[in-house]
């Protein structure tokens, strides 16, 4: 008898127990294999498991200290250590590719031994041994003036020429977005900061270097806000004239009297700076030179007898008005603090500024040395009238002399 004939009642012995079981488990197989089968098909779990492992954001966040990396020789993850800078990510030291010190103090550090081969049987502590290269897709961010590392970055390890990978950032949250395209703002260097108009904007620290610059871009460096490299000249670095020496060219001007018209003084010093028989590009060879008596003076020896000799000025007691000319002492008594100048002062530091930065904005002709005289002719090419006296502006190596005046607008 069929088992359809059991159930429909056309019985007339016991039904096969076994067989019945048999039917009934495999029936629960089919319904689990089902339920399995749709499970894995539910877009929701699917999409799940997508975000688990392909997060697009993932390889592009930056690291941190603490961030983990693994190498094929060592048995357990290692920990990014940053040393290379204290600028903070999350309130954790942002790794650079500055990272990457070696043996003794390293950069990664692995806490097992070095699997590789080369060892054998004796086996060191990685961080013992560890030689790290050049580190491989970072970022263009720069954190002091270093790149910034990314999850996706690798780096070599010399010992056995195979890449180390980043598996953690060490950051406690994802990047929603591409890394930042801002960058820390670049400390400003230290020095004296002018305007190129001659008008002193104020220093930062304490440094002889002098450097151009406009107001806002100085009160974005004071404040510690982005400012433009484009925007500052290196003054010091580049034309080799520190803030001191700067200002003593200025003072010079306005010692000789020629604050109002300080553009030849500044120019004729540059000419004479650049002369290879008198500066010859020394500062202090060019006041060897120019400051001294044109002629020889006859002075009284200690003994009673005379003899005649070139007498040198005193740099700084001449601009303090050390000797019968006073003129200089009003700019000495304010070059400790700049911004007190008055303008004929800011026009002589103008000048100066000028005479480095244009070369080629000369007025002089060329000159190198100069003369003052109440009146008269002397040696020169010419003469400029200010203030009362005849200024006579010469060219070496010419010894004549002049009555031509050269007519002059005083800047207003």
């Amino acid at each position: 008898m069929g088992l359809f004939d059991w159930l429909s009642g056309n019985n007339t012995q016991e039904p096969n127990e076994k067989l019945i079981q048999a039917e009934e488990d495999a029936k629960l197989a089919a319904r689990a294999e089902e339920k399995k089968r749709a499970a894995e098909r539910d877009p929701k779990k699917e999409e799940k498991k997508q975000h688990k492992w392909q997060n697009p954001n993932e390889m592009i966040k930056f690291v941190c200290m603490g961030g983990k990396a693994i190498c094929p020789f060592s048995p357990t993850p290692g920990d990014v250590i940053v040393t290379s800078t204290q600028v903070k990510l999350q309130d954790k030291f942002w790794a650079t590719d500055a990272d990457r010190n070696g043996a003794s103090n390293p950069n990664i550090l692995f806490k097992g031994v070095c699997t590789h081969p080369k060892w054998g049987s004796k086996q060191p502590p990685c961080a013992t041994v560890i030689q790290l290269g050049k580190w491989e897709n970072v970022s263009e961010t720069r954190i002091d003036d270093f790149h910034a590392l990314l999850r996706k970055s690798t780096i070599k390890c010399l010992i056995s020429n195979q890449d180390i990978q980043i598996i953690d950032s060490g950051q406690k949250a994802f990047i929603e977005a591409a890394e930042p395209q801002t960058t820390p703002p670049k400390p400003a260097p230290p020095g004296y900061y002018y305007t190129e108009k001659g008008a002193f904007l104020g220093k930062i620290l304490h440094h002889e270097d002098v450097y151009i610059t406009d107001p806002a871009t100085f009160e974005s460096m004071k404040k510690k806000q982005p400012w433009s490299e484009a925007n500052v000249i290196a003054f010091t670095e580049k034309y080799n004239l520190t803030n001191t020496e700067l200002l003593d060219r200025a003072n010079w001007i306005y010692a000789e009297g020629g604050y109002k018209i300080p553009e030849y003084y500044a120019y004729t010093i540059e000419n004479a700076y650049n002369h290879p028989n008198i500066g010859n590009k020394n500062e202090e060879r060019l006041y060897h030179y120019q400051m001294q008596s044109k002629e020889p003076v006859e002075v009284t020896k200690t003994d009673g007898t005379k003899e005649s000799k070139t007498i040198h000025l005193d740099k700084n007691l001449y601009f303090s008005g050390g000797y019968t000319n006073q003129t200089g002492k009003a700019f000495w008594s304010k070059r400790e603090d700049p911004s007190q100048f008055d303008a004929d002062m800011i026009d002589c530091v103008r000048s100066v500024i000028k005479s480095k930065l244009h070369p080629e904005s000369d007025p002089t002709g060329g000159t190198d040395s100069w003369l003052g005289y109440s009146s008269g002719s002397h040696v020169g090419i010419y003469y400029i009238v200010s203030r009362g006296s005849r200024h006579f502006f010469n060219k070496s190596p010419n010894k004549n002399r002049t009555s031509e005046e050269k007519k002059y607008e005083p800047k207003e």
